[in-house]
């Protein structure tokens, strides 16, 4: 008897009207969720945080994606390209899940 299957995730598709958030260039792990799927969201707001992991010092393009100006350089908060409801999110990413390779 099978008592698991492996695989990597699958995309989410993004409809017409919608905005997808993609994972920036470069090696990054998945830290945590901001906003819920039934979430309603104004462009700009946080929807997740994923971090360079520290052995990957930490490059000069997550700090401008940081949430403040007194934050983990090593941290990118990954925002809502638009204004609406989240509709779905990755619901099985877990804190350190490599995001290259889920």
């Amino acid at each position: 008897h099978n008592i698991a299957t492996v695989g990597k995730l699958q995309s989410l598709k993004v409809k017409t009207g919608e905005g997808g958030i993609d994972v920036p260039d470069g090696h990054w792990l998945f830290k945590e969720w901001r906003a819920k799927t039934g979430d309603a969201v104004k462009a700009g707001d946080p929807i997740c945080v994923v971090k360079q992991p520290s052995w990957n010092d930490c490059l000069p393009r997550a700090s401008t994606m940081t949430l403040g100006g007194g934050g983990d350089p090593c941290e990118a908060v990954l925002r809502s390209p638009k204004e609406g409801v989240v509709r779905e999110r990755q619901e099985l990413l877990r804190p350190g899940y490599d995001l290259g390779s889920v």
